[in-house]
């Protein structure tokens, strides 16, 4: 944690501070081009020996964007979680000071071009009260920030007059993988593929929508961006809070939100089709609002353990809690929002939902469930699909409805072989039914 220094002559520079802040727009000039998203690529740090006594040691921010101070007339925490991304469409994030003091002025600002309004600052004085005692209490301004069209940009953070940050920024550009790290490390509210097999796709926020790149370890994501998955592909996303989502055969989501807002990080994914893993951290410093939405319904959690399937053929929604709770909002008319507790699971469809019974029961036919039935014949598909050449498509691949004594369960490809593969899945034992689907439990063998 950074130590600021402050002597009490210095508190009369509270409205330079807040002066300088206004007039420093800093940053390239706006272009007519279009705006895209900006990526974190460095972050300096200065300290100001002349204002600030005696010189300290100067370091940049640690990931959670605070620094301190401690001085005999007070002490403040100052929190600016700048983003390591900044889409297109922009963000927010919040400026704040907590402490206390007997004659102490904090301040904290931000300027830039990219910054609504050229600057944001919040500043307080704490005074003594009639017995001698120190005031104190949290003041916080919101900082928006919106791409302005140049192919980089500059955010300069002020604390406390005797310190300064600079977080320097590039454009994102479609066709170019991001996987450049901030020289500080990780940064505050940055998303992040820790682990990556076989072949896993991305496709970049306002990028064409046939541009999909290919994942690999550490590659920087962003709100708006989407994620596939190859029959046998897997990703690891790992959030900022240290969150994560498992994406494992024929999946397909969205990050469709991801910021911070009054010091609670909030996500929402939007599962397209396949299954999700999400370990939601909770601590006392970081407090966490995860969503997963699917066609179906919202999946809501505040620290916890738990699956999501979604089907787009059946439009149904499985979710399973392993650790803690979650709760279930199914978009449905008439179906009321359900708590699904460790050991527990509920499948939502457009007009009905399950009780919420044990896992790996809820609407199971011939021993399974759906989830389970599209995971057998996933398996059979990725055990072969390097050899018969095929991929799943983008969009709805995947169907499961229920079969005779178990499950019909039908899976798109694309590739050296394309067409819908169709299959049933009774007592656990997954069968092909059509040409494609023999050709391609057989690994695509050619008879000489």
């Amino acid at each position: 944690m950074l130590q600021l220094c402050h002597t009490p002559a210095i508190r009369a520079r509270l409205a330079l501070l807040f002066v300088l802040l206004v007039a420093g727009a800093i940053g390239l000039p706006a272009s007519a081009s279009a705006a895209g998203a900006l990526q974190l690529v460095s972050v300096t740090a200065r300290n100001d020996a002349s204002v600030c006594v005696p010189t300290m040691t100067f370091t940049v921010p640690d990931p959670g964007g605070t620094a301190s101070f401690v001085a005999p007339y007070g002490s403040a925490t100052f929190s600016f979680p700048v983003p390591a991304t900044i889409p297109a469409e922009g963000t927010t994030f919040p400026l704040t000071i907590t402490g206390q003091g007997t004659n102490f002025a904090p301040a904290l600002g931000v300027s830039g071009s990219i910054v609504s309004g050229g600057s944001v600052s919040v500043g307080t004085w704490w005074r003594a009260d009639e017995s001698g005692n120190p005031t104190g209490g949290s003041v916080s301004e919101t900082v928006t920030l919106k791409p302005n069209g140049s192919a980089t940009a500059t955010l300069t953070v002020g604390v406390s007059y005797c310190t300064e940050f600079t977080y320097s920024y590039e454009e994102v550009r479609c066709g170019r993988t991001v996987n450049r790290k901030p020289q500080a490390g990780r940064a505050i509210n940055e998303i992040r593929l820790v682990a990556v097999q076989q072949e896993v796709l991305v496709h970049r926020a306002g990028c064409d929508e046939e541009l999909w790149l290919p994942a690999t370890r550490d590659m920087v994501l962003q709100q708006g961006d989407e994620i596939s998955c190859d029959p046998d592909g897997a990703a690891t996303i790992q959030f900022a809070d240290n969150s994560t989502v498992v994406v494992r055969h024929t999946t397909q989501l969205k990050i469709a939100s991801f910021f911070t807002e009054g010091g609670v990080v909030k996500t929402e994914i939007l599962l397209k089709m396949g299954e999700v893993a999400a370990t939601v951290h909770k601590s006392e410093a970081t407090r966490s609002d995860f969503r997963i939405k699917s066609p179906s319904g919202a999946v809501s959690v505040r620290g916890t353990a738990f699956t999501t399937f979604y089907d787009p053929g059946s439009k149904a929604m499985l979710v399973t809690t392993t650790e803690g709770e979650v709760e279930v909002d199914p978009d449905g008319d008439g179906l009321g929002t359900v708590g699904v507790p460790a050991g527990s699971e509920v499948e939502v469809l457009p007009a009905s939902m399950s009780q919420v019974v044990k896992a790996g029961t809820a609407g199971a036919r011939g021993g399974s469930t759906r989830a389970a039935a599209l995971r057998r014949v996933a398996a059979i598909i990725a055990r072969n699909n390097a050899a018969c050449g095929v991929t799943t498509p983008f969009g709805a691949a995947t169907s499961v409805k229920p079969a005779k004594g178990g499950w019909a369960v039908g899976v798109r490809v694309t590739g050296k072989r394309k067409g819908l593969s169709t299959w049933t899945v009774v007592r656990g034992k997954a069968t092909p039914i059509n040409a494609l689907a023999r050709t391609l439990a057989k690994g695509c063998a050619v008879r000489r």
